[in-house]
């Protein structure tokens, strides 16, 4: 296994392929070379995320959230 990458240093299409699993779906049409680069990575164990896949996704989406969440709001200014 090859040494781990952040979510963001993953390429979009690595990115979509987990997402994809995590999200419940599955590797059906997506390309092998993407698939296969995740299995050697320790992403994926056959055609499902891995527990050390699941933990990127999931600490991925915490991250997401914690900008999201961390953005001031906007001030709308009142109806003169």
């Amino acid at each position: 296994m090859a040494e781990s990458l952040s979510w963001n240093e993953l390429s979009r299409a690595h990115q979509r392929v987990l997402a994809r699993l995590w999200g419940g779906g599955s590797v059906r049409g997506q390309d092998p070379e993407v698939v296969i680069g995740l299995q050697l990575m320790g992403y994926m164990q056959g055609d499902r995320l891995s527990p050390i896949g699941h933990q990127l996704c999931a600490d991925a989406y915490v991250a997401m959230a914690d900008r999201i969440s961390s953005r001031q709001p906007v001030s709308v200014p009142a109806p003169a």
